[in-house]
This record gives C-alpha cells, sequence and structure tokens, in this order.
C-alpha cells in the first residue's frame, strides 16, 4: 500500500520523527521506537509474520499500529486478531489516526498507577490526587 497521502507531513506536525525500514531490527536503532506503523495492502499472511515478528518479547511495550489499503472493514479486525494494538482501513482520516497515535503514546502516568475511591468520589494518579464524578452508561 502506498502510505497516506500527506502522512509524513501530519507525523511531522505532531512532533513526531519518521523513521522509515523495510525490514525491522531493534540492533538497527539506537533507541527503541515509540511505535511502530506498518502499512499493508489488505490482511494477509506478510502482515501476520510482521506483527508476530513484532510480538516478541524485545518488541512487546512498543505498540504496533496498522494501516490498510483494502477498503473492507473486516480487514482492520483481521489485523487486531493478528496482533495489531490498532487498526485502520482506507481511506485513513488522518486526524484519526493522528489522535489514535496520541492515545497509543501518551503514558498511563508518570509517577504510579492510577487508583480510585469510587465511595469518596476521590481519584490517585501517582502523586497527584482528584476528585471523580459518577458516571452511568
Amino acid at each position: 500500500m502506498a502510505r497516506p497521502e500527506g502522512l509524513e507531513r501530519a507525523l511531522a506536525r505532531g512532533g513526531y520523527h519518521l523513521l522509515e525500514a523495510e525490514r525491522l531490527s531493534l540492533e538497527q536503532q539506537a533507541a527503541p521506537p515509540d511505535l511502530v506503523l506498518l502499512t499493508a495492502v489488505r490482511a494477509d499472511q506478510r502482515l501476520a509474520q510482521a506483527l508476530t515478528t513484532l510480538s516478541g518479547e524485545a518488541w512487546r511495550a512498543i505498540p504496533r499500529v496498522v494501516l490498510l489499503g483494502d477498503r473492507q472493514p473486516e480487514g482492520a479486525y483481521q489485523a487486531l486478531t493478528m496482533g495489531a494494538d490498532d487498526a485502520m482501513a482506507a481511506p485513513i482520516h488522518l486526524p484519526e489516526l493522528m489522535a489514535r497515535i496520541g492515545a497509543r503514546l501518551r503514558p498511563v502516568s508518570a509517577n504510579g498507577d492510577l487508583s480510585a475511591d469510587r465511595s469518596g468520589g476521590r481519584a490517585r494518579l501517582g502523586r497527584r490526587a482528584g476528585r471523580c464524578a459518577r458516571t452511568r452508561w
């Protein structure tokens, strides 16, 4: 799949640095990437093999986002079942992609875990404490 029109520009404007590679190897990198963005025509055996390679111990903490040229929504489902952390089928809407990347890279907590006291309406994220409201879905 040719990458979506304007992808590099969107990533640069978002403050991201793009490194391209035909084959991924952590040994070639000075530091591991924060995220792997895979492009494929469809969710096929080649994609499954790439995702299997990227599920090894060294890659486990690195989110894998797949962009598919195939317009079938089943392709995104298949990529997710193959091991992608997120997947989108064409047409790729760049603002949505950038939001998904941002969400994948957003740290859960810089200083610790999130904890909540539902009865008292209090929440703690690391050293920060705050009030929380009840929400019904």
